[in-house]
């Protein structure tokens, strides 16, 4: 199985530091402590991320709406829409 990358904090994305992404490491048998701090984690930077990427679409789409670019909007209101579903933890999204 390919590694994959975790997306910088939303924090590094709006202050135009972007660390190196770093992947993640495969799953160990016998640390279930681990994993479950790792995931509590990655679940973390999922939910600020889509909370960042809300305001910014939110942001965006008000633009849009002033500049009367209507379809533009209507898209940047859908992306918004999804990143909001996003910003629950997983077990609380229905």
């Amino acid at each position: 199985m390919k590694a994959r990358a975790t997306p910088p904090a939303p924090a590094d994305l709006h202050s135009g530091k972007v660390t190196q992404l770093h992947p993640r490491e495969p799953d160990r048998e016998g640390s279930r402590t681990a994993n479950t701090a790792q995931q509590s984690s990655t679940d973390t930077a999922r939910i600020e991320a889509a909370a960042y990427i809300a305001q910014m679409t939110l942001e965006l789409e008000r633009l849009a709406a002033t500049a009367d670019l209507e379809l533009l909007a209507y898209f940047l209101a859908m992306a918004r829409a999804e990143a909001e579903a996003n910003t629950h933890p997983p077990d609380e999204r229905s």
